[in-house]
């Protein structure tokens, strides 16, 4: 006589499967930090001591920089994985309206890096060449341009409404003191150089050395800090179905 094979719950089968786009998300939050720090790189490939502290990091990646490509590349696979780890966070990650909401502005910073890196790209570095300089002066550089700046503003207003989502929601969820904690260090260190990058541009338009390099730099640490913030969130969690 044939034995019937023991059935599995559907119930935990979607137990499992939200719980393995949980961590999906996580591993993609992660790998999101680890590829958006790809600047870290620019001393080893460029062979030199120190980074321009004029350059802005966005211009590592122009079109007639030597290794505008391996940049570009970076931010791409970046702009892939965290677009990954938003919508598995959504459907697998249990968490209020505002953890949702960070969520999603994470997902909005993944496609303004994904536009910076491939149809808004720069194609020459106007901080460090003076031709390109002169060239954007005269508004003879591509629409590009002016499109890549726009989508790096988009990139950094999504990341600060994720970070303060998240903030919120850490607070409403009533997370462990540490979670809470380094969600509002990581916003306030972000607002902070953020602030610092706009005054560095704005003082360096006055043709005095502004540091932007340097405040772009400690903002992108900032950034990376986030993302790693958002993957522990979603580590310490239980899947939507959880108990």
């Amino acid at each position: 006589m044939a034995v019937r094979p023991r059935s599995v719950p559907v119930t935990d089968i979607s137990r499992e499967l939200l719980s393995a786009l949980r961590w999906i998300a996580v591993a993609g939050s992660v790998a999101g930090a680890v590829l958006y720090s790809n600047w870290i790189l620019e001393n080893y490939l460029t062979r030199s001591l120190l980074p321009d502290p004029d350059m802005y990091i966005s211009e590592l990646s122009a079109a007639d920089q030597p290794y505008g490509e391996w940049f570009r590349a970076c931010d791409r696979a970046c702009a892939v994985v965290l677009v990954v780890a938003a919508v598995t966070a959504l459907i697998g990650v249990r968490g209020s309206r505002w953890s949702k909401a960070g969520w999603g502005a994470l997902g909005v910073f993944a496609v303004a890096t994904g536009l910076d890196s491939t149809v808004w790209t720069l194609v020459c570095a106007p901080s460090s060449n003076a031709a390109c300089a002169a060239r954007e002066a005269a508004g003879t550089v591509p629409l590009s341009h002016q499109l890549h700046w726009l989508s790096s503003g988009l990139a950094l207003a999504a990341a600060i409404a994720s970070l303060l989502a998240f903030a919120i929601a850490d607070f409403r969820e009533d997370a462990p003191t540490p979670i809470r904690r380094a969600g509002l260090v990581t916003l306030v260190a972000l607002v902070g150089t953020a602030i610092w990058t706009g005054v560095a541009i704005l003082i360096d338009h006055t043709d005095v050395i502004g540091m932007v390099g340097v405040a772009q730099r400690a903002e992108l640490v900032a950034f990376a800090g986030w993302l790693i913030y958002a993957a522990v969130r979603a580590a310490r969690v239980r899947s939507v179905t959880g108990p």
